[in-house]
């Protein structure tokens, strides 16, 4: 059986009992009975606190924090398995996710006028989980997120390709790459993170066409007078690429050597948080 999303609020309320493998040893994910469902997801067993149990030695009871804590700890347990007598309650990490964003939305956003200050500290939250590499535990913040935060899309969907690359989904993360700089096209930086994709990668093509794009962009944007390091290092990739024809090269340095001379420097957004 699922439970109900709204029904996670009773269940912070409440106490379960963990059976514990070995009781000599201290509790944690590695020392809690687990069972696996029928698509071999792994749950933490418990049942709901009775005072009518008789607790054994190896039974312990905590509060939602600590096994809200434990369950965070591991990637590889996806919630918990309550169980019920003829069946078990399915409650998932995902859902907990949930409920520990929404009680800190709860806390601190009083108002709109909140949405920048509480957008800032689900990042710090994020930042946290990628500094301990949950990349599973930042898509599930994202997806969380990103409809209340919609107006972050872009940066939202830079961080979804970080952590798409990092855990091996060059596909997904090619596509969050994509959303970002079509969210926010006039921003070189993203271009410039498509393109170092795409290097590593090896889609030389892929790569060129998108400094290419990002090329014509700038000069669309902006004049000679202004400056931005990623366009030069967009630029300077072009030139190494092995489309570039002794007619581009040209341009391209001649394009350089104007904007070397920039009268003023342009600032754009760098998404800082998971680097």
């Amino acid at each position: 059986m699922k439970f109900d999303r709204e029904e996670i609020k009773d269940l912070s309320q409440k106490k379960l009992l963990f059976r514990i493998i070995d009781s000599n040893e201290r509790i944690g994910n590695n020392n809690l009975k687990c069972i696996e469902d029928v698509s071999g997801l792994s749950y933490l067993y418990a049942v709901f606190y009775d005072y009518e149990i008789k607790k054994e030695p190896n039974v312990f009871e905590m509060g939602f924090e600590d096994y809200i804590r434990i369950i965070m700890s591991s990637d590889k347990i996806n919630g918990i398995a309550i169980d019920i007598g003829e069946d078990f309650l399915y409650v998932k990490r995902f859902d907990l996710r949930w409920f520990m964003i929404m009680s800190e939305e709860e806390k601190y956003l009083k108002d709109e006028s909140d949405m920048d200050k509480m957008y800032k500290r689900h990042l710090e939250n994020i930042r946290y989980l990628w500094l301990n590499k949950k990349y599973k535990d930042i898509e599930d913040y994202l997806r969380l997120i990103e409809v209340k935060y919609c107006t972050h899309a872009s940066e939202l969907n830079y961080y979804y390709g970080k952590i798409y690359e990092i855990m091996g989904y060059s596909m997904r993360a090619e596509q969050a790459y994509r959303k970002a700089v079509k969210s926010e096209g006039e921003n070189i930086w993203l271009f410039y993170q498509l393109a170092m994709f795409y290097h590593r990668m090896g889609e030389a093509d892929k790569e060129w066409n998108t400094c290419k794009t990002a090329y014509k962009q700038f000069c669309y944007l902006y004049t000679d007078n202004v400056y931005n390091e990623f366009i030069e290092k967009i630029v300077n990739m072009l030139l190494i690429n092995t489309k570039c024809g002794w007619l581009d090269r040209k341009i391209y340095l001649g394009f350089i050597r104007r904007i070397r001379r920039a009268q003023q420097f342009l600032e754009l957004n760098a998404y800082l948080v998971l680097d």
